[in-house]
């Protein structure tokens, strides 16, 4: 009895070592591959991903923060034209909406009935698609991704009742719009990534 106990426990000791060798080989090929526990990187035949300059960025911000956003994550680094994958992006929309309002006041500080905003929401809205550049063949997409950035303002009138966007001035307004755009690529950038490595 004592000898068939014996060799019970020598057979579970060595399936238990079988089993934790084939964890620790699978483990380290899934490291080889760039493979990262918690994400869903692209599989490692894909060395290398290209961003062609994305349509409608006409000052190439977005271009750079998604090029950046490439850098930053485990998986293919980025090559500039020679890239197994290509991540093809166009902007499809770029638009504000006002989401904050208050009531004016007139010229002796006493409020109004007009209402006037002042705090806007900048939209930006992606069409993305990431294709095997060996093959030619679409392997994600296409498909949108919105991104939005809410932001305050000061919203001015001119004595007349005209706003004086209409007269081409510079404004608190105007600033604020341009000034949110490069926070606004930079999350839109991170999130197009996300989609890329998470749809695997």
């Amino acid at each position: 009895m004592l000898f068939l106990g014996n060799l019970k426990t020598c057979k579970l000791l060595v399936h238990n070592f079988k089993t934790l060798t084939g964890i620790a080989i699978l483990s380290f090929v899934l490291v080889s591959c760039g493979y990262r526990f918690g994400e869903a990187p692209i599989p490692c035949q894909y060395a290398t991903i290209s961003v062609p300059y994305i349509i409608n960025d006409s000052d190439g911000y977005l271009t750079q923060s998604v090029i950046r956003a490439i850098s930053e994550r485990q998986g293919p680094r980025y090559s500039q034209c020679t890239g197994d994958l290509i991540l093809k992006v166009e902007i499809i929309d770029l638009c504000e909406e006002n989401i904050g309002f208050r009531y004016d006041r007139n010229r002796k500080n006493k409020l109004t009935r007009t209402i006037i905003p002042t705090e806007g929401r900048a939209i930006a809205i992606v069409e993305v698609e990431l294709i095997d550049a060996l093959r030619s063949a679409t392997i994600l997409g296409p498909v949108r991704i919105t991104e939005t950035l809410d932001y305050d303002h000061d919203y001015y009138e001119s004595r007349g009742g005209v706003n004086v966007l209409s007269l081409g001035q510079v404004t608190d307004y105007e600033s604020a719009r341009d000034a949110v755009q490069r926070p606004l690529y930079r999350c839109l950038a991170n999130k197009i990534i996300e989609y890329v490595y998470e749809s695997w």
